[in-house]
This record gives C-alpha cells, sequence and structure tokens, in this order.
C-alpha cells in the first residue's frame, strides 16, 4: 500500500484535513507528492460552502508551507486564479497569492477571487458580513459614539446596512430619506480595507466613520444596550437585524423590541 493510500479521502473538518497532512509531511520524504498523478483527487474538505479537493500532484514543500499558515493561524481561505487563469484554486493567508506546490481546488468556478471560509473553514457570506457590521456599531458605541443608529433597508430593497445619527431616526418611515453617515450597498470593502473573517472589528468601525462629517459623539446608553443585547442574539442566531413591520431577526423569525427613542441631547438642526 503506498503512502498515499493511507491519507484520508474524505475530511469531516479543517482540523481533520490539517491532522491528516500533518501526518502525512512526518513521513514524507523531501521531493515526495501526495499522489503520483497530478488530476487525482486524494482528498476533500469542506470550506465555506464547498466541499474542496486537494489533488496528487501537491509536493511535500507545498504541504509544509500550507500547514505552517494553518498552525500559525494566519489570514483566511481564498478562492483565486490557477496559473491558467482559472478562479478555482484555493489559498490560506493575507492576500491573493498561490502556495506554490499545494493544488487545493473549489468545487465549482468562480467569477473572482475572493475570501470563502475562515481559517476554521467557515463560511463567509453576507449574513457574515452584515453581523461584522452590527459587531462594529456596538464596538463605536462603547467607544462614544452614540448618537449612531442603524436603520437596515426595507425588505423590498435587499439587505443593506445604513448608519445614521440619531436626530435622523426620530421617524422610522422617513429616516430612509436621510442623509447616511455610512451606507452600505454592497461589496466586501470599505474604502481601501477588505472585509474578512478574520479583519478586526475595531477596524471596520474605524472605516465606517473615517469620512463622517458627524461622527455621532454623544451619550445615548438606553440605544447602546438594547443594540448590544440585538447583537448579541444576532450572532448566536447567524441572523441579521432587518426592519420589516417591526423589528426582526432573519433567518431565524425572532421578534424583537423596538429600540427606545433618543435619551442623548441633540445638536440643534438647521
Amino acid at each position: 500500500m503506498g503512502e498515499v493510500d493511507r491519507f484520508p479521502g474524505s475530511c469531516d473538518s479543517v482540523a481533520q484535513f490539517n491532522a491528516a497532512l500533518l501526518e502525512w509531511l512526518a513521513r514524507a520524504e523531501p521531493g515526495a507528492t501526495l499522489g503520483s498523478a497530478h488530476s487525482k483527487v486524494v482528498a476533500t474538505v469542506p470550506l465555506g460552502e464547498e466541499r474542496c479537493e486537494l489533488h496528487g500532484g501537491s509536493t511535500r514543500e507545498g504541504v509544509r508551507a500550507y500547514l505552517a499558515r494553518a498552525l500559525e493561524r494566519r489570514g483566511d481561505f481564498w478562492v483565486v486564479k490557477s496559473t491558467k487563469g482559472v478562479v478555482h484554486r484555493v489559498s490560506l493567508g493575507d492576500s491573493l497569492e498561490r502556495i506554490p506546490g499545494f493544488y487545493l481546488y473549489t468545487s465549482t468556478v468562480h467569477h473572482h477571487a475572493k475570501v470563502i471560509a475562515s481559517i476554521d473553514g467557515a463560511p463567509f457570506g453576507m449574513v457574515d458580513l452584515h453581523l461584522k457590521f452590527n459587531q462594529a456599531l456596538a464596538h463605536l458605541h462603547a467607544s462614544g459614539h452614540q448618537r449612531l443608529r442603524v436603520y437596515p433597508a426595507p425588505a423590498d430593497l435587499g439587505l443593506r446596512f445604513n448608519v445614521l445619527l440619531a436626530e435622523d431616526m426620530v421617524r422610522e418611515d422617513e429616516a430612509w430619506l436621510a442623509r447616511p453617515v455610512w451606507r452600505w450597498n454592497g461589496g466586501n470593502r470599505i474604502g481601501d480595507l477588505m472585509i474578512r473573517p478574520s479583519t478586526p472589528v475595531s477596524e471596520i468601525a474605524r472605516a465606517m466613520i473615517a469620512d463622517a462629517e458627524d461622527t455621532g459623539i454623544g451619550t445615548d446608553w438606553a440605544y447602546a444596550g438594547w443594540y448590544v443585547e440585538v447583537v448579541a442574539a444576532a450572532v448566536a442566531l447567524r441572523s441579521v437585524p432587518r426592519l420589516e413591520g417591526g423589528w426582526h431577526l432573519v433567518p431565524a423569525g425572532i421578534h424583537l423590541p423596538a429600540p427606545p427613542p433618543p435619551t442623548t441631547a441633540l445638536p440643534e438642526r438647521e
């Protein structure tokens, strides 16, 4: 039986996948590959919403380079361009660089390079991105920007994230018309900041208000307390706070109490 035949054909988690690679690396000789043919799939591993395939041409040096990043818990899982220009090769790290000699591929071809999972293999989609935004706003509240309030777009406008000043949220049915401090309309960037699973919430918070004329400094502990409880429930249930005839967590279907009215001393309106 060849060395590669002892490698698990199907791994249930990134942890199992990494452990199997470590075991193989410990007994592999310099110049060894996981299999005799590059086209042969020697293992699969779940990453995000996909089951990715590790090919037999992967070298000892490539496996070592991958494990160095995995064990240092450095970066996220990306799908990037292969040497043939096809966006289906998987890398781990902080950039779009391929790992030489490590041939892990997604099961589908993607339109562009992007993050597909956290370093533990957990998915990173629109819900996860919105949860990052919610956590960033709670971070701003803790930093004294408590005049900032979230106004999620109505259901017919899809997933949108809007940060407004408290004085523009007095009437929620008119809040959509207000000029936002920050508004997200899609994509994984805030200015030059790429939002990934490993991006610190504090960095996202700073990027949200980087260009704001009014950063919402003020005291409104009633709203900040309501909001931190909403965010905690949203993260636990992996659901997004939405305003659809009242506040709800979607898709969990949990009804939320309405936010308290502003209690901070608001600036005079011109």
